[in-house]
């Protein structure tokens, strides 16, 4: 393969994932929430509360995804958790943001639960901006930062 079609392939891998990346984060994210509108949206204490989904729904979804998967001991050992985490803009209701999670564990909710509150204060805070809080969710939360 000569020089010219490495640098050509490598340029169209480079595109390709950044297309792949803004796809992903169109669909876990909400729209309704931007870093210019965080004072009144995910920085308001209570905020969360306003945009969960009811347990009707959540309930529902859950009980069909442990039904699906064929590990799944008990509907209570899971939480029906958010990939990008409601305190950082994460879609509230869309099924592509909703996945099954363990509660305890060391990659349990309850550890990611730390971490949410974490890059909640940091965006808020301006140390992080809200886009770079999502993407650590959407690439995995053992990924954002301290």
């Amino acid at each position: 393969m000569d020089r010219l079609t490495k640098i050509v392939l490598v340029a169209v891998a480079v595109v390709w994932a950044g297309v792949i990346a803004s796809v992903a984060r169109a669909q876990v994210v909400n729209p309704n929430v931007s870093q210019a509108n965080i004072n009144q949206t995910i920085c308001v204490p209570g905020w969360t509360a306003t945009v969960r989904p009811p347990v009707s729904y959540t309930d529902k979804l859950k009980r069909a995804l442990v039904a699906e998967t064929p590990a799944a001991d008990a509907v209570e050992d899971y939480e029906l958790d958010h990939v990008v985490p409601l305190a950082v803009g994460g879609h509230p209701t869309d099924p592509r943001n909703l996945h099954l999670q363990l509660w305890d564990g060391p990659d349990g909710a309850h550890a990611k639960d730390v971490v949410e509150v974490r890059m909640k204060k940091m965006v808020c805070d301006r140390k992080i901006s809200l886009l770079k809080a999502q993407a650590c969710f959407i690439r995995g939360w053992q990924t954002c930062p301290k």
